[in-house]
């Protein structure tokens, strides 16, 4: 299964949602494959290194690619591994083409703000326009919103309701708070199930667990 964890718009917590599916599949007994697209960041793979580093397991593979590689690659490895993560990037519409089209599942995170949900706009145009074509083919593909670093305020529950019209990009029911857990994990190359913050481990479970509910589906 292929996974992608994108938006349009930076700093929305792509890389922090990725990582820590990675763990939470990989702890389940899934071989993941993570590629990171990012080629000005590298969070991802800057984490992995910090991983293998401090000897953790379950080991992860984490892969470094461009988006003119995607399609052929990610089936490549469709075939070695159970789930694919992409890591996204935050670019140009013809670049989020590539991901939508190579992808099998989108999750599409958001924090609480009129910015995020902005472009959460300009996303959906784009991908209604693939799924549309993408259906024509056979191939099915399904995405879903997922609220990031949501903290208990009025843009948040804003958000949330406005969210709530979509039924092409439905909202998960999982949310994932404002955590230092999070943030203090990638430095030591953990997923927040490997930490010792039990509140980020349900966030995390619970997440994983929704998405292994629409796995099932295909």
């Amino acid at each position: 299964m292929i996974i992608a964890i994108t938006n349009l718009k930076g700093g929305v917590g792509k890389t922090t949602v990725s990582i820590n599916l990675a763990v939470s599949f990989a702890l389940r007994g899934k071989s993941v494959c993570l590629v990171d697209l990012d080629e000005g960041q590298r969070s991802a793979s800057m984490w992995s290194g910090n991983r293998a580093e401090a000897g953790h397991e379950p080991h992860i593979e984490v892969v470094i690619k461009n988006e003119k590689q995607l399609f052929k690659d990610v089936a490549e490895y469709k075939k070695k591994f159970d789930v694919v993560l992409i890591d996204g990037v935050p670019t140009l519409e013809d670049v989020q083409g590539r991901i939508i089209w190579a992808s099998d599942i989108l999750i599409v995170p958001l924090s609480p703000s009129e910015l995020d949900y902005r472009s959460f706009e300009e996303f959906l145009e784009t991908y209604e326009k693939l799924k549309n074509s993408r259906e024509m083919e056979g191939r099915k593909i399904e995405a879903y919103a997922l609220m990031n670093r949501v903290v208990k305020a009025n843009m948040s529950k804003v958000i949330e309701k406005a969210l709530g019209h979509y039924d092409t990009i439905p909202t998960l029911k999982t949310k994932l708070g404002q955590r230092t857990a999070y943030v203090e994990t990638i430095s030591e190359g953990l997923g927040a199930m490997e930490w010792k913050d039990d509140k980020a481990k349900a966030e995390i479970e619970a997440l994983t667990n929704e998405i292994e509910t629409i796995i099932k589906k295909f």
